[in-house]
């Protein structure tokens, strides 16, 4: 009866927490039902609470916010609330920026009107209010995080003044990077979420897309938690990223996720950048499809318009020309109603790309190429829409047989490939903050895996106290709470173990894929540089060998320069392409018969003229067996050898001494060649570090050279089965031996393989 009394008070008191788990969450209310709920509130605590939430969560509109700010600052002052400060502070820095604002259009009048004197001193005005809006924000978040406060939409009134006419991008980097540390520490995960997609932002605009994407993927994990409902949109950005990169693959995983989480009057985004990503594939078909099911979902003119036009080029790629037709008519239509709806400005949907093609599928050659040029000249297009253009435009002109500005299209399309990507990554030979990366992840694995052992040790040595204290409550009879206790802190300490196990695996994955980025990096920036490269050397080539073409004495010279410095550039591409194949194992040997004493002779020989003129005295191998014929990949030891004879002349003074030197097998069944020189010698703390790629000496960086010669012989000693190693003190010079197992072909066997055909007798 007592046990019974107890169960029924505990079923009692535990109604109104079973109710509450019943309900949906108050925070979890769309902002239209909190709207809703605040009109028909009537006490200041509850209102307070629903519009602080508000603030939180619904913040888009600048007016709809300024107002439920305004409303939170009258009901904190009216219940004497400690956050009152605050809002007040942020009231004040918003008014600031409604002056900006006004200043800036009084500005923009003044311009128009070509009145410079007052648009100056209203620039003037607008970038004072804008600073002074700045401090009241920032002491605003100040004020809010002492309260331990989490107030997106003051964060978001700091970007929108710093990214707005100030235009101060590494500020709004490092406060939101300051604030992020911040906000990790004290476990604020809506101001770390906001913070994250602000370095995002900031990534992407210095053209560092790795970061994005990383600075995305966390951003998207917190938004899963804080605003569930806007998590589709994280995936949709990452996997448009993946699509840039041309790995579709990765694109189309992100997209099908996002499509999946998406509300169906949501989706319309997410079926446009599926379809774009269908299109690179080629796949006309499925990309159609996508584009039908985003217009037949209600939407704004802004996603409509787009859609309309991947339609219409979507038809012309298919071939189905009445189809396309209509459709490029419909998107006539559209654009002319849109210009007509106030507040789109100069909004236009031309369709310029689909007309184009159209007009190229009838061979309406002058209406097809005005639609190029008209595309091509577009003021809006982005830099990667204008190389699109300049290379549709280059194979217009090729199909129509017009070679000079087929050329002209395809250098200019080069030129501006060129500097994108230098804009983009530096050539993302940001090749070193890679390598920072990944020691760091490397790293953080490693302390992982200590951590996990240390837990693994704690786990063992919990098992033997539950052995000893099961014993040990057996005989005293009370083990059962004991007992317990020591299985659920196993259980913790397995399920503390699985999570490691898991981050590290994380880790593991995210360390291949930073890889493969980079591997995929350096094969796209080679085969970029090589068309252009191509391009230049042809008609370089014609100039200096063609005989009909006669150069003055005054202009060979230069023209002959280019055509060296071209071919070294293809060759410094043609090395990092041999790095990358390496890398990923797509590079094969090709072995042949080869005289070994003879390859050396030639490949020394191609230095003497260079070390007379600097003065250095160039030494050959002692003569070797003329019938020592090896099957061996000549141009690969060619290769490593020219490399190490380069490194040596640049690296000995004038009087100083080469000296190369072959060793037939010993022990170890291998022949070695070495390259000695006499210069300065390269210091202890350096010899491992010189077979790194991009590496070079401090003591050496002047003479130029990119650090790839070393690498690259490495890994192609490495692929001959050998090795390529150094010996070198400082002031004594250096010596590189190159090591590489070879068989050597008998008598016969050589005769065979060398043998001339043979020839009809002659009657």
């Amino acid at each position: 009866m007592k046990y019974a009394f107890l169960w029924i008070l505990l079923l009692w008191l535990g109604q109104p927490l079973l109710a509450q788990q019943r309900q949906p969450p108050y925070w979890e209310a769309s902002p239209d039902s909190l709207k809703r709920v605040l009109a028909r509130q009537r006490t200041d605590t509850a209102r307070l609470r629903t519009v602080q939430h508000l603030l939180r969560v619904d913040f888009n509109d600048f007016y709809e916010g300024l107002t439920l700010l305004t409303q939170a600052t009258a009901l904190t002052r009216q219940l004497h609330h400690p956050a009152y400060p605050a809002y007040r502070t942020q009231e004040a820095g918003e008014h600031l920026r409604t002056i900006a604002d006004s200043a800036r259009d009084l500005a923009l009048r003044y311009e128009a009107s070509r009145q410079p004197v007052l648009a100056k001193r209203y620039r003037a005005r607008q970038m004072t209010y804008d600073r002074l809006a700045l401090d009241s924000l920032k002491a605003a978040i100040v004020q809010y995080d002492a309260l331990g406060y989490q107030e997106p939409y003051a964060l978001s009134s700091v970007q929108t003044v710093l990214l707005g006419e100030l235009r101060q991008w590494q500020e709004l980097q490092a406060y939101f990077a300051e604030k992020l540390m911040y906000y990790e520490q004290q476990q604020k995960p809506m101001s770390m979420e906001y913070c994250y997609l602000m370095l995002a932002v900031c990534a992407i605009h210095k053209s560092d897309y790795n970061q994005a994407i990383s600075y995305l993927l966390q951003d998207a994990e917190l938004l899963k938690v804080v605003k569930p409902a806007e998590y589709h949109v994280r995936l949709r950005a990452v996997g448009g990223f993946y699509a840039d990169w041309g790995n579709y693959d990765k694109a189309q995983q992100y997209l099908q996720q996002a499509l999946a989480l998406t509300i169906p009057r949501s989706r319309v985004g997410t079926f446009l950048a599926l379809s774009e990503v269908q299109k690179q594939q080629g796949n006309y078909q499925a990309a159609l499809a996508n584009v039908v099911q985003a217009l037949r979902t209600p939407s704004q003119y802004y996603t409509k318009g787009p859609a309309l036009e991947l339609r219409a080029e979507m038809l012309v790629r298919l071939h189905q020309l009445p189809a396309a037709k209509q459709a490029l008519a419909q998107l006539q239509q559209f654009s002319d109603s849109v210009s007509r709806v106030p507040g789109t400005g100069n909004l236009q949907y031309p369709g310029y790309e689909s007309r184009a093609l159209y007009h190229m599928a009838r061979k309406e050659w002058a209406q097809a190429e005005a639609a190029w040029l008209a595309a091509h000249e577009q003021p809006d297009n982005s830099a990667a829409e204008n190389i699109h253009f300049l290379r549709e435009l280059a194979s217009f002109y090729t199909q129509r047989n017009q070679p000079r500005q087929a050329l002209t299209y395809s250098l200019r399309a080069a030129a501006a490939s060129d500097t994108l990507q230098a804009k983009q990554n530096r050539y993302n030979v940001a090749y070193y903050e890679q390598q920072a990366l990944e020691r760091r992840q490397a790293s953080r694995i490693t302390s992982l895996r200590q951590t996990q052992v240390q837990a693994e040790v704690r786990a063992r040595r919990q098992r033997l106290w539950l052995l000893a204290a099961l014993g040990g409550l057996i005989l005293l009879g009370g083990g059962a709470t004991l007992l317990w206790r020591l299985n659920r802190q196993k259980q913790q300490a397995n399920a503390l173990l699985a999570t490691q196990k898991a981050h590290i695996e994380a880790q593991a994955v995210r360390l291949g894929e930073l890889d493969e980025a980079k591997n995929q990096f350096f094969a796209n920036v080679s085969h970029e540089l090589r068309t252009p490269l191509t391009l230049v050397l042809g008609p370089l080539d014609t100039l200096l060998t063609d005989p009909a073409q006669t150069l003055p004495a005054a202009a060979r010279a230069p023209v002959a320069l280019a055509h060296r410095q071209a071919q070294r550039l293809l060759q410094l591409v043609n090395r990092i392409l041999d790095l990358t194949k390496l890398q990923a194992g797509r590079l094969a040997l090709h072995p042949a018969p080869t005289p070994l004493g003879a390859l050396l002779r030639r490949v020394v020989g191609q230095f003497e003229s260079l070390a007379t003129q600097r003065g250095i005295a160039l030494l050959g191998p002692a003569a070797l067996p003329d019938e020592l014929h090896l099957l061996l990949d000549a141009g690969k030891v060619e290769e490593i050898l020219t490399n190490l004879l380069i490194n040596a002349l640049n690296h000995t003074p004038p009087g100083g001494t080469v000296r190369v030197t072959a060793t037939l097998p010993g022990p170890e069944v291998q022949y070695a060649v070495t390259v000695h020189d006499t210069g300065p010698g390269i210091a202890a703390a350096e010899q491992e570090r010189i077979f790194e790629r991009f590496y070079q000496s401090p003591q050496v960086q002047a003479q130029g050279g990119t650090g790839l010669g070393l690498a690259l012989g490495r890994e192609l000693a490495l692929l001959l089965g050998g090795s390529l190693t150094l010996v070198s003190e400082a002031g004594q010079g250096a010596a590189f031996t190159l090591r590489f197992p070879a068989p050597a072909l008998p008598a016969p066997a050589l005769e065979n393989s060398l043998a001339p055909e043979p020839t009809a007798a002659v009657a």
